[in-house]
């Protein structure tokens, strides 16, 4: 600053005291003030007919050193004039949407489209949810344009656009009158293998179908209840009563309201509850102790009967004098009591004798119900749970056998699935009948690549490649396979597994969107991958080799090799460069970590690290300070000042104005707008904060355990603190209020 700095701040207040005579407003007055500090020209802005953010968007653009004599006008609301300003600084040709008829969200989507190079100002038309969706089916490659001149809106076209690029055939159902939210329980329910004619029906709303398809993924009968006439909350209560194998025909009348239809529900699940519980405990003793101790009070001629309060059991006391009892007369004791089912004859017969004199019997016994066995799926292929690792009495893992993904043809069976089986009633000595729960059915097998045959229990793959089966996933996705890459250069970029069967080296780049499986030897190849890569044998990178993984990279040893994913797992690993953004496992307790760098967010776990050498081995967990992410204290504090200086020009507003005349004015209500759009933004940032904060409290507990020896020469930091290790055996490490703890794990 060339000035003499006191001479500087003077010369401001003097111009901002000019400004102030001249009628500007306080929040005005800071932007000037701001734009004179900054040492740009604020009389460019210096306007009493611009509000304060219109201000603080030009002068952000002087700041920033951009022309904004495109955007400084009067025509332009401040949000306008934010989108024209982003345009410029990204250097887009803002003058290409930079006209005052536009919205700002018009804007905003021409801008957005324009930084992928996509010129859609032609269609400014049609509005900014319209432009969104031209957008993001470009970038799909996908051609909406004939949905749009069918008439279909953007709420809709979003369903459209999310079925055509799943592959979703879904143009035989589909009718303008449907809401999105309706097309998309189509498509949920196309991507689930769901026979959606069942409830793809203009004349259901969209939670009738919600219910419908929920029904059909839990394989309920839902004809029961996929009336027209049901509201979804009554269609949502039978489909849970079918689920809980409740007895429907008690609640499904339509005369029933949906509460009502709850309120029988709930106090039939309660009675299903208490009798499992019964089953749990064993049913109790015989006779109970309260009920013995009454009946010695009794006199010696009596003859009673009772029954317990869950009407499983029945009983019968005679006393030592009583009269034997007539068929007549046990007939009418059980009637009394209806006592109608389960009747012990052997009892009832020796009461007939008179061979029963001064006790208490079980007259007679109910039953309880026994529920039904699960559905379940019989696999022909191997799942992620069950891929063939070995793991051997040491610890260590055998990935010989292993598999990420099984060789398919087209038609395969790939799945069959039984279906669950129903239980056995139970009632009690009433007569009452005790429904028994049904098996649970499996939820249905989602994915892609596979069709359902009519059966709804056969799946088959649709084309040749590879089936990976995880969790209720199913996915047959297209297969390279490449024999031993010693002779093979430069890159191979694939949408799918990719399968090599011998060693991997030869300086191979290969890049796959599925998982990537090695069964030889890795050397100098650079192996990408969005899921997972499994090394059966193990990797000599000789300091080129790399590996990059959207999950899981696994192997039975590395060595000199860079591997980067969420969680890293091998028996050994020496002078390799390990980033794992959760965790690193050595199996075994042999299982080692020796020489080069390791990092992992989480935690690592390991039998041994370091060597008897003292070879350098970095340890680094917790927070990553140089993968910081990003920063949104900013950009919240930027939203929380904009939203001070509106919600002030709201006050200023309320005091001119009576709200008649206020709520006619344009700018009042754009501002109303921007208040609430702004209490939006900082709503989902301060989100983003929380999640961040929650990943940052992981990483502040990350530890370190080593089950056999940690040796010197290990370097380990823990949320930039530091410790230099000395030979230790079973030890956990860890951050405590920014000391390191050494734990012994023997303790």
């Amino acid at each position: 600053m060339a000035k003499n700095q006191n001479a500087y701040y003077k010369e401001i207040m003097e111009s901002i005291a000019k400004y102030r005579k001249q009628g500007f407003g306080i929040d005005q007055l800071e932007e000037i003030r701001q734009g004179l500090e900054h040492e740009v020209k604020a009389s460019v802005y210096a306007d009493k007919d611009y509000v304060a953010v219109q201000m603080r968007q030009i002068r952000f653009g002087l700041e920033e050193g951009l022309d904004v004599t495109l955007y400084n006008d009067k025509r332009y609301d401040w949000f306008q004039m934010e989108e024209i300003r982003l345009g410029l600084k990204d250097g887009v040709d803002a003058s290409i949407y930079a006209k005052p008829q536009f919205s700002y969200e018009v804007m905003r989507e021409l801008r957005k489209a324009l930084e992928d190079r996509i010129h859609l100002e032609k269609y400014a038309g049609v509005g900014a949810e319209m432009l969104r969706e031209l957008h993001l089916a470009i970038l799909d490659h996908q051609n909406i344009i004939p949905y749009i001149k069918a008439g279909y809106v953007p709420e809709q076209l979003s369903e459209i656009r999310r079925a055509m690029k799943e592959g979703c055939k879904i143009d035989p159902y589909l009718n303008t009158a449907y809401r999105g939210a309706a097309i998309r329980e189509i498509v949920e329910g196309m991507e689930e293998g769901l026979d959606v004619k069942t409830y793809a029906d203009v004349e259901y709303s969209w939670q009738q179908m919600r219910e419908i398809r929920l029904g059909l993924e839990k394989r309920l009968d839902v004809t029961v209840y996929s009336k027209k006439l049901y509201s979804w909350q009554q269609m949502r209560e039978i489909r849970i009563g079918l689920e809980e194998n409740l007895d429907i025909s008690v609640y499904k009348s339509m005369v029933h309201s949906a509460t009502d239809m709850r309120k029988i529900r709930v106090k039939m699940e309660e009675e299903q509850k208490r009798y499992a519980s019964l089953k749990m405990s064993g049913n109790g003793p015989e006779i109970s102790d309260d009920l013995g101790e009454f009946c010695k009070t009794l006199p010696k001629n009596a003859v009673r009967f009772f029954v317990d309060p869950d009407k499983l059991k029945a009983y019968v006391y005679v006393g030592e004098t009583a009269e034997r009892l007539t068929k007549e007369r046990l007939i009418g004791g059980l009637s009394e009591h209806k006592i109608v089912k389960g009747l012990d004859k052997g009892v009832i017969n020796q009461l007939l004798g008179g061979k029963l004199r001064g006790e208490m019997v079980v007259v007679a016994r109910g039953k309880l119900p026994v529920r039904g066995e699960d559905g379940y799926y019989e696999s022909f292929i191997s799942d992620r749970e069950h891929n063939g690792v070995i793991v051997n009495k040491d610890g260590t893992v055998d990935y010989t056998k292993a598999a990420l993904f099984v060789k398919v043809t087209a038609g395969q069976k790939l799945l069959f699935y039984h279906e669950a089986k129903p239980g056995k009633d139970g009632y009690t000595v009433e007569g009452a009948k005790l429904r028994a729960a049904s098996g649970r059915e499996k939820v249905r097998i989602k994915g892609r690549g596979f069709k359902l045959l009519e059966d709804n229990k056969t799946y088959l793959a649709e084309e040749n490649g590879c089936a990976i089966l995880e969790d209720s996933v199913l996915k047959v996705m297209p297969l390279l396979e490449l024999g031993d890459t010693a002779n093979l250069m430069g890159e191979v970029s694939y949408d799918g597994a990719v399968h090599i069967t011998g060693d991997a080296g030869g300086n191979l780049h290969v890049i796959a969107s599925g998982d990537i499986m090695v069964d030889g030897f890795i050397e100098n190849a650079v192996l990408e991958s969005a899921g997972d890569i499994l090394v059966r044998k193990g990797a000599n990178g000789n300091g080129v080799a790399k590996l990059v993984a959207g999950k899981t990279v696994m192997g039975r040893f590395f060595e000199n090799t860079a591997i980067q994913a969420e969680t890293i797992i091998a028996n050994y690993f020496f002078r390799c460069n390990l980033y794992a953004e959760k965790v690193v496992r050595v199996s075994g307790m042999g299982g080692s970590i020796a020489g080069g760098s390791v990092y992992a967010g989480f935690s690592i776990e390991a039998g041994t690290v370091g060597n008897r050498n003292g070879i350098r081995t970095d340890i680094q967990l917790g927070y990553d300070k140089d993968r910081p992410g990003i920063d949104y204290s900013g950009q919240l504090g930027e939203i929380e000042s904009q939203l001070t200086i509106l919600n002030n020009a709201l006050d200023e507003y309320k005091e001119k104005y009576p709200p008649e005349e206020r709520n006619m004015m344009p700018i009042f209500l754009k501002i109303e707008n921007a208040v609430y759009t702004k209490q939006q933004e900082k709503s989902d940032v301060e989100k983003l904060i929380a999640q961040q904060l929650e990943e940052r409290k992981k990483a502040k507990q990350a530890y370190i355990k080593v089950y056999n020896m940690l040796y010197e020469g290990t370097n380990v930091t823990i949320n930039n603190v530091v410790y230099s290790a000395d030979t230790k055996k079973c030890v956990m490490i860890k951050n405590v209020a920014g000391r390191i703890v050494v734990q012994n794990l023997q303790g």
